[in-house]
C-alpha cells in the first residue's frame, strides 16, 4: 500500500510541475515605440510663398503593439494649432502624412511639431521638433 501512495505522490509531483512550468509566461515589454519623422526636419525653415502648408509626415514602429499616437503643432506661446490621435491600436507600424495650412504669419514664426507614441505596455517615446515658418 505504500508503494502505491509513494508512486502516486510521485506522479502527481510530476504532472504539477510539468502544468506549472508550461504555462506561457507573460512577456515584459520595457521597449519604447520608435518614432522617425520625415518632415519636418529639426530647425527647418518653411517659406510660405514656396508652399503654402506645413508637412508633417513620420512612421512609429513598436516590437508589439502600439496603444496611441498623437501629433500636435504649436505655437510660441504653446498655443496648440493642430491634434490628431489617430487609431492605432494594436497595430506595429503606423504612417502619419497631413498638412497644416497656417494663417497670420508676417515674420520668422516659430512653431513645434510634437510626436508622442505609446504602446500596449505604456512605454512612451515622444520627439520634439521645432521649426520656423516665414510668410
Amino acid at each position: 500500500m505504500q508503494t502505491i501512495k509513494t508512486k502516486l505522490k510521485f506522479v502527481l509531483l510530476i504532472f504539477s510541475f510539468i502544468f506549472f512550468t508550461s504555462c506561457d509566461k507573460e512577456e515584459t515589454d520595457t521597449e519604447k515605440p520608435i518614432i522617425h519623422v520625415d518632415e519636418p526636419l529639426m530647425n527647418d525653415t518653411i517659406a510660405l510663398s514656396a508652399s503654402p502648408e506645413i508637412h508633417i509626415e513620420f512612421t512609429v514602429q513598436d516590437n508589439a503593439a502600439l496603444k496611441q499616437v498623437s501629433v500636435k503643432l504649436t505655437n510660441s506661446i504653446g498655443t496648440e494649432l493642430f491634434l490628431e490621435n489617430p487609431s492605432v491600436d494594436g497595430l506595429k507600424v503606423f504612417s502619419f502624412h497631413e498638412h497644416y495650412m497656417p494663417t497670420g504669419i508676417n515674420g520668422i514664426t516659430p512653431f513645434t511639431v510634437t510626436v508622442m507614441a505609446t504602446d500596449k505596455k505604456n512605454n512612451t517615446a515622444t520627439q520634439s521638433i521645432p521649426i520656423f515658418v516665414k510668410p
